[in-house]
């Protein structure tokens, strides 16, 4: 019953996001990841992709969702995002978490937002083996 409630939550999340049922314009990140990086549980190569964050809600600081496109501009995944704290970055950022070489994708920050993404079993199996974490930030490319 979780599981059935997790993915339909899920899909009208990705339906609202995808339609652009939001007042709010999403965010758009462009960056070069110069090493393969997980995002939620999906391994990606190395390369250029466009990060997407979006409110699933107007003026929602708890309900926000990511997307992460590759360079043209197909879908490689989406899932919802934690909210973070106020952000006063004057960079577009990406944060990281580094264990040994496999990294993960935290945290994404621009002037006035900020989204963490959920640890995942993966992460926390690391983790609990004594790996610690090393975060590479990576600016966005404008």
């Amino acid at each position: 019953m979780k599981r059935m409630l997790l993915l339909l939550t899920s899909a009208l999340a990705l339906l609202v996001f995808t339609f652009g049922a939001s007042a709010s314009p999403a965010i758009r990140l462009k960056a070069h990841i110069p090493f393969a990086f997980y995002v939620g549980s999906e391994e990606l190569p190395a390369g250029e992709y466009i990060f997407s964050l979006r409110e699933l809600a107007p003026h929602s600081a708890s309900a926000s969702s990511l997307a992460v496109l590759r360079k043209d501009g197909t879908m490689v995944t989406w899932l919802p995002t934690l909210p973070g704290s106020d952000c006063r970055t004057m960079e577009d950022r990406l944060q990281f978490n580094k264990y040994g070489n496999k990294y993960f994708l935290s945290k994404v920050e621009n002037w006035g937002s900020q989204a963490n993404l959920r640890v995942t079993g993966a992460e926390r199996e690391l983790r609990a083996k004594g790996n610690s974490i090393q975060g590479p930030t990576l600016l966005a490319m404008k």
